[in-house]
């Protein structure tokens, strides 16, 4: 690697020093804490065996590998300062910190502890040196000891060596440093004041070579035998040598007077062999090289600071260093970080001009000079022949021939002529004997000279602003070349000219690519089109430059389509390079092939070389907006605006042998996190060991996405190019560039290996390095899952043969039982149809029963009545009035069974004093127990409290009860009731008892008692023999959550037991209502509250006496009913009272209401075509009839039908039979109510119009639509005196009839009172809120004639108006009526 040192040497400015500190500057790299290194105080560098460099830091040690940095710290001293770092082998690094020693082991990245196993000790060396065998000598105190670390034994995080003292110095001549010699065996130590000695490792003693040859005691930084000198560095006594030839020692330090030829600085760290006995001092402000001449003098250059560019700090203070002989130099500083320098990359010279002059052409002459064809300064040449080692510099050329300042082109022939074009249309040639030729293209238009293709050493190919020319300077003549083709005319700008072949001529214009088919001067053919056929957009098409290369293809280089490949084959563009593949720019300005045919590409933003084995770009930002390129003497030179960039080509292509090549694998990332040593990661280690001893990888499902980072170690930043697969996951090698982090994500499960290799400059390729990855499968995935799948799916279909006999032979055990079942079903089908066709009989029976009871009963009661007790028939009468009743009792005791089975029975909750219903009940068969002579008794307990029950269903078991008991006790027996308090089970009952010396209950009887129709064979002393009211009883008392017991002996009697609980929480599930007052419940009088009014005084009495008045021939009652005798019936029953209308069905009923318009509806339910509830819907749908109140006569005991009945809008519901006096009394109540209410809505009507005078607020909403039509016209002209009935009836559109009609069914006031009311009402108003005179209050309210005001007034208020005005009463003076009241 001596070309590296050179290039060193030179860059440093042994050749130019002027120049070297800025050629230095540029090229320092910083690596800090920013780019992850631990510390930015460095004490040690160090480069191990595979390549890895290691910086031991005062924060720990840090390993980079060109792209991140590692840091290992101590254990249990995460901040402990590394201060020497040496590489023993492929598996260990020595490490000191704080005078104690440690091995670091690689493969697990630990620091272990050196253990002295004799001494039972740390290992604790001031300073030490270490050779690559495994040898180390070290300084403790003034002892040198060594140890053989090869023969070093390991038990956990401890290594155990055996250390051997050899020399002993003496106490003042304490050993401050020690060295190797260059041939690695020789061992040198210095100690106080420069001693110097030399140790003989076979016959283990010390040498003294010179004594004390510094004049103070110093410290010793460093010391170096090289050049057969031994080199000593001090921190403040600068450097000193000791010549091993001939004994002598030479003192160097810092003097100010001269500040280049001698050291940076006084305090010199470490000094750095350079080869070619050069070297470089690392000092407190900056470096100084050194240079050992042939005669054995140093030559001095001194670095003492940098200026800052601004993007980084290059700290000064510089105490350590590590030179790599491959061109890397690593330089640790003071607080500043690594300053890194990779000399590989400093390839290139530059010329750069003072001022802005960009350099448009660039040409090689016989005689090696250089010309530049710029833009502001004309042609310039070199002052002398080409030399790399000389710098380059230019002088002004003047062509005799003619006057130039712009030159924008140039080319040159194969006689060794250049030829240049200039900005003002002058094509010249410059002649290999030095004699100018010019010729002027257009006289007249003097067009710009873009572009040159000599064809001899006469003519040439010219592109200008102006279209193609063809020019002769022998004959001196200049052609206008025109084609026709309408995409790219003749006059378009050429910036590039290309032949293929003789005939084939390429330009490229501003509007793209255009291919010439030449016969001489004349076109035969033109073609364009090419950027249109490759999809590019037109706004991008001007090509810049062309080039014919050695592959037979045709390069082009777009402004803003990157860089184009044309096959003049296909005439077509047949590839695209942008900067998606890796071009630095796709402003593509200069095309150029080098010696190795290899393809360069100057862009707007720097160099490119294509490589076509990987079809990639190498990119080097070493010259933007590059106008110009020419190759000639193996170099390549690159004009811009004002610089001249030239290399050799070949020295990029670094030669390497394949084995450097290899690739280490840096760090495994998992789920997007950086895996440890050890480290758990979803229940499995991945990492037993550090990554460069792993050769495979195990991964489990969960760990499937993983990355890699790798690197050769080479350290070519952006240079470097890697092929890399995951095979057999992928077939085909895949490019990456150096950094790039390879990542997999759901990685299937399987075997694979990674496998990635180097590829040079030189398209040649490295060793390919492996990493066997095996990724397990989801357990569902697995072959035991799969098996176990199977085993589950053989077991399932066992199972399900298995099943499949069982439920065969059950189904045949089944039909067996269905055909047994069938049978024994059949027969209680047949019984239970028995009994429900018997209940459904007389269930029916008993409903049928009720209308012909009705006409029955209420003639009976109407005799009984009106027929005095000693009438001969009023026994009679009597007795048929009981059995009648009777008769009525068993109905509704049929039709309550049939309800309870039906879930319609409810419950009416209140608190009841059992002992007092008890009473109630029971004295009413005292009058039966004295006819029949039976002792008759009841008992009450003291401490028996009310209990929550339906009175009226309670006092109906206590009265079946009991009827029971008498009717089957005989003369002279006893029945006994008796009410107590039991406890059972914890909870509290209320128990009422029933007992009697009755014949008893057989005992097959006895376990049947409860159910219907159910009785002895015995007949009933009285009553009948159905055998309902048990069934009855039991149903009731469990809606009440008891039970009921008997307990009968046939001969002696039975006792009835019913247990009651007490509190209410057991009915919290149950649909019942609640009435808090163990009272029976009365409907409540509800009364209307009407605000006061102003009405006359003797209003109410007016109401009164109009109502004794009333005749009940002026009521209507419409009466509808099927049943033809019972419509008769009805009929004389009301006709004393009222005017008695007649229907047979609801259809004809409807008719008649709404043509007659009654005062009442008296209907039937069930009735043919159409029934009650519907025609009483349809009554409160119109209306005329809505008003009208309904009352619902049926024989249907239902509670829903009462239900459905309110629901449609009946006012009340009577079930058959019926008291006739009952029913006269609900008419007269529903007639007398619906009188009050026209009378409540009249005064509230005419409240509403006094207040609507005052307010703007709406009347109520519950007022009807036609008598808001009536307010509203007579509010509009109460201040006409005109206004009377019939202009009302005519605004209404009505007749005086119709009116009077509907007037009557809404109020109890004819239409010239109310007309006359709303007068008043508003002239009182007037007087109470205004101050207007009683005659202009006459006016506004329709009186012209004041007396008749005056009078009217006085009727209905009692005082004049001038008085009413001045007493300013208002409502609070008036004597008005009660609202009224309504139920």
């Amino acid at each position: 690697m001596k070309n590296y040192t050179l290039i060193l040497l030179f860059l440093l400015g042994l050749a130019f020093p002027s120049k070297a500190q800025r050629l230095l500057e540029k090229d320092f790299q910083v690596l800090n804490m920013n780019d992850g290194i631990a510390d930015n105080d460095i004490h040690s560098i160090e480069k191990d065996t595979e390549g890895f460099i290691w910086f031991g830091t005062s924060s720990g040690l840090s390993r980079y590998d060109g792209q991140a940095f590692k840091t290992f710290r101590i254990t249990g001293a995460p901040h402990r300062t590394v201060g020497k770092v040496v590489s023993l082998n492929k598996d260990y690094l020595l490490v000191r910190s704080e005078r104690t020693l440690f091995l670091f082991d690689k493969q697990r990245e630990k620091f272990l502890s050196l253990w002295d196993a004799e001494r039972n000790r740390i290992v604790d060396f001031s300073r030490f040196v270490a050779t690559g065998d495994g040898h180390c000598w070290g300084v403790a105190g003034n002892t040198l000891s060594e140890m053989d670390l090869s023969t070093a034994s390991f038990r956990a995080d401890t290594a155990f060596v055996c250390l051997q003292s050899t020399v002993k110095v003496e106490s003042e001549q304490e050993l401050m440093m020690l060295c190797l010699g260059e041939d690695g065996k020789s061992l040198y130590g210095i100690g106080r004041k420069g001693t110097a000695y030399r140790f003989d490792r076979r016959q283990k003693r010390m040498e003294t070579l010179c004594v004390r040859p510094m004049q103070r005691d110093v410290l010793v930084t460093s010391a170096l035998q090289g050049d057969n000198f031994l080199w000593i560095t001090t921190l403040g006594d600068g450097l000193y040598a000791y010549d091993l030839t001939t004994r002598a020692v030479r003192h160097w330090n810092y003097n100010p007077a001269n500040r280049n030829e001698q050291l940076s600085h006084n305090d010199v760290f470490q000094l750095l062999p350079l080869g070619d006995s050069r070297y470089m001092a690392l000092t407190w402000n900056g470096y100084t090289l050194l240079t050992l001449t042939p005669e054995r003098e140093l030559k001095m250059q001194a670095f003492h600071s940098f200026g800052n560019s601004g993007n980084q700090y290059i700290e000064t203070r510089m105490v350590t260093g590590y030179y790599d002989p491959e061109g890397l130099l690593w330089i640790g500083t003071e607080g500043g970080g690594v300053l890194y320098s990779d000399l590989r990359q400093l390839f290139y010279l530059q010329y750069s001009q003072v001022h802005s002059n960009e350099i448009c052409g660039i040409q090689l002459d016989k005689k090696g000079y250089l010309w530049l064809a710029t833009f502001h300064k004309g042609l310039m040449r070199s002052t002398q022949a080409f030399d790399s080692a000389v710098p380059l510099d230019f002088q002004p050329v003047t062509p005799g021939v003619a006057a130039v300042h712009t030159v924008l082109c140039s080319a040159a022939d194969a006689h060794g002529g250049l030829w240049f074009g200039s900005r003002n249309g002058n094509v010249l040639r410059y002649g290999e004997d030095g004699s100018w030729q010019a010729l002027v293209l257009g006289k007249e238009t003097s067009p710009e000279v873009w572009s040159l293709l000599p064809l001899s050493g006469s003519e040439a190919w010219v592109g200008t602003s102006n279209g193609l020319y063809r020019v002769n300077l022998r004959k001196g003549t200049s052609v206008k070349v025109e084609w026709s083709n309408t995409q790219i005319p003749d006059y378009i700008q050429v910036r590039a000219l290309a032949l293929s072949d003789a005939r084939t001529l390429w330009l490229g214009t501003t509007r793209g690519l255009l291919r010439l088919t030449m016969e001489g001067n004349r076109v035969v053919r033109s073609y364009a089109g090419y950027e249109r056929a490759a999809g590019l957009s037109a706004e991008d098409v001007g090509v810049r430059a062309l080039l014919w290369g050695t592959d037979q293809v045709l390069w082009v280089g777009y402004a803003g389509n990157g860089l184009g490949v044309c096959s003049p084959g296909n005439n077509r563009i047949l590839f695209r390079y942008t900067t998606e593949e890796g071009l630095c720019s796709n402003f593509v300005t200069a095309l150029a092939e080098d010696g190795d045919h290899s393809l360069w590409v100057g862009s707007n933003s720097g160099v490119s070389r294509l490589s076509r084995h990987l079809q990639s770009f190498y990119n080097f930002y070493i010259s933007g907006s590059n106008r110009s390129v020419f190759f000639g003497k193996d170099f390549l030179f690159w004009g811009n605006h004002s610089t001249l960039t030239y290399f050799r080509p070949s020295r990029l292509r670094f030669h390497y042998p394949i084995e450097r090549g290899r690739v280490v694998f840096t760090n495994l990332e998992v789920n997007h996190a950086s895996v440890q040593i050890g480290e758990h990661v979803n229940g499995q280690v991945v990492l037993p060991r550090s990554l460069l001893y792993t050769t495979s990888l195990h991964l489990n499902h969960a760990n499937r996405n993983f990355s890699l980072s790798f690197s050769n170690l080479l350290y070519l930043h952006k240079l470097q190019k890697y092929l890399y697969r995951l095979y057999p996951y992928q077939e085909e090698w895949i490019m990456a560039d150096e950094g790039d982090k390879i990542s997999y994500d759901r990685l299937p499960a399987g075997e694979y290996t990674f496998q990635v290799k180097t590829v040079f400059q030189d398209q040649s390729e490295g060793e390919v390095s492996s990493l066997a990855i095996v990724v397990d499968p989801h357990w569902s995935e697995t072959w035991w899952f799969r098996l176990l799948v199977a085993v589950g799916l053989i077991s399932m279909v066992l199972v399900y043969i298995h099943r499949v006999r069982l439920k065969e032979k059950r189904v045949q055990y089944e039909l067996r039982l269905e055909h047994e079942l069938f049978t024994v079903n059949m027969e209680r089908n047949k019984e239970i149809e028995l009994r429900k066709e018997r209940e459904d009989f007389f269930t029916m029976a008993a409903h049928e029963l009720r209308t012909p009871l009705t006409l029955i009963l209420a003639p009976l009661r109407e005799l009984l009545h009106k027929t005095p007790a000693s009438h001969p028939f009023y026994a009679k009468l009597s007795m048929m009035f009981k059995y009648a009743e009777g008769l009525h009792t068993l109905t509704d005791r049929l039709l309550y069974i049939q309800k309870a089975e039906a879930g319609m029975v409810k419950l009416r909750l209140s608190q009841v004093d059992v002992e007092a219903l008890l009473v109630d009940v029971a004295q009413g068969f005292q009058s039966l127990a004295a006819e029949r002579k039976i002792d008759y008794a009841w008992e009450l307990a003291p401490d028996c409290v009310p209990i929550w029950a339906d009175r009226e269903k309670l006092s109906s078991v206590v009265q079946n009860l009991i009827s029971n008991a008498f009717k089957y006790t005989p003369e002279g027996g006893k029945i006994r009731l008796a009410v107590e308090r039991k406890e059972i089970d914890g909870k509290h009952f209320c128990c009422l008892s029933v007992s009697d010396t009755g014949k008893g209950i057989d005992a097959d009887l006895l376990q049947h008692i409860f159910d219907p129709f159910v009785t002895g064979e015995e007949a009933p002393a009285v009553s009948t023999h159905v055998g309902v009211g048990l069934k009855i009883v039991k149903h009731i008392v469990e809606m009440h959550h008891g039970r009921v017991t008997v307990d009968s002996e046939p001969g002696k009697g039975s006792l009835f037991r019913v247990y009651l609980p007490e509190g209410k929480s057991h009915f919290s599930e149950d649909d019942c209502t609640w009435e808090e007052s163990s009272e029976a419940v009365v409907a409540p009088e509800v009364s209307s509250v009407v605000p006061e009014m102003i009405f006359p005084a003797t209003s109410e009495h007016v109401a009164e006496a109009k109502e004794e008045k009333l005749s009940a021939a002026r009521q209507t009652v419409l009466v509808i009913e099927d049943n033809t005798d019972m419509r008769h019936y009805l009929c004389e029953l009301l006709r004393k009272q009222y005017r008695v209308l007649e229907a047979e069905n609801g259809e004809e009923g409807l008719k008649t209401a709404v043509e007659q318009v009654p005062d009442l509806v008296l209907s039937d339910v069930m009735m043919p075509v159409m029934d009650g509830f519907t025609c009483c819907a349809e009554l409160r749908k119109r209306k005329e009839t809505a008003h009208i109140p309904v009352l619902m006569l049926t024989a249907k005991a239902e509670d829903r039908d009462s239900v459905e009945a309110s629901r449609r809008g009946a006012d009340d519901y009577l079930r058959k039979p019926f008291n006739p006096e009952v029913l006269l009394a609900k008419i007269a109540c529903l007639l007398d109510m619906r009188r009050r209410l026209k009378q409540i809505y009249t005064r509230t009507l005419l409240h509403a119009s006094s207040a609507t005078s005052a307010s703007t607020e709406k009347p109520e909403s519950t007022e009807s639509e036609f008598m808001q039509k009536v307010w509203a016209c007579i509010e509009t002209n109460v201040s006409n005196p005109d206004f009377n009935v019939k202009v009302l009836a005519g605004e209404l559109h009505l007749s005086l009839a119709t009116l009077y009609r509907k007037l009557k069914q809404h109020t109890d006031l004819s239409a010239v009172e109310l007309i006359r009311h709303i007068r008043m009402t508003k002239a009182a108003l007037l007087l109470m809120e205004t101050s207007l005179s009683v005659t202009e209050v006459a006016e506004r309210v329709g009186f012209n004639d004041l007396p008749t005001f005056r009078k009217h007034f006085t009727d209905m208020f009692g005082v004049s108006p001038s008085k009413y005005a001045e007493s300013g009463q208002g409502g609070n003076n008036k004597s008005q009526p009660e609202a009224g009241t309504g139920v």
